[in-house]
């Protein structure tokens, strides 16, 4: 009896596109991929601050390289004075090192992020040459409310 059922059940004609996806479907998947990178590219031009460029990973790199060599040589400097700083000059000298140290180590601090915005001039960064970014954008994060620092007054001390 059961064989008799599964004979009797026609079977399903395959054509050659049998199982394939449409053409006109994978076209508008491709579509839509396109339009959802055009929307993500728009929205990383709209994030990036007027007059900057997105600098390449390439360039934020050789800069990073370039500025933990130049940390390195400051730092090696400013251990190599005297501990007992008598006169002006080595004094001056070594406010000068430190003043350095501290402006490489944020410089450091920025060109270690993944996403840097630096000024749109045209030109190349290259730290071997010492061509740096002049300027490198930041987003100001939201600053905070001022809170005030007198003590309450009760309501019967005022009049």
């Amino acid at each position: 009896m059961e064989n008799a059922s599964i004979e009797q059940t026609p079977l399903i004609e395959k054509h050659k596109a049998f199982g394939k996806v449409p053409h006109y479907l994978e076209r508008i998947k491709s579509e839509m991929k396109t339009c959802a990178e055009k929307l993500e590219e728009e929205k990383l031009k709209a994030r990036m601050p007027p007059g900057t460029r997105l600098m390449t990973d390439n360039e934020r790199i050789k800069t990073l390289e370039e500025l933990q060599h130049q940390k390195t040589d400051v730092s090696d400097l400013l251990f190599s004075l005297p501990l007992s700083l008598k006169t002006e000059a080595l004094k001056a000298k070594k406010r000068e090192l430190e003043a350095k140290l501290v402006e490489n180590e944020r410089a450091i601090t920025t060109f270690s992020r993944k996403v840097v915005y630096i000024k749109d001039d045209g030109q190349e960064v290259d730290p071997k040459a010492g061509i740096f970014p002049v300027e490198v954008a930041y987003q100001k994060p939201p600053t905070p409310l001022k809170r005030s620092t007198k003590a309450p007054v009760a309501p019967s001390a005022r009049k």
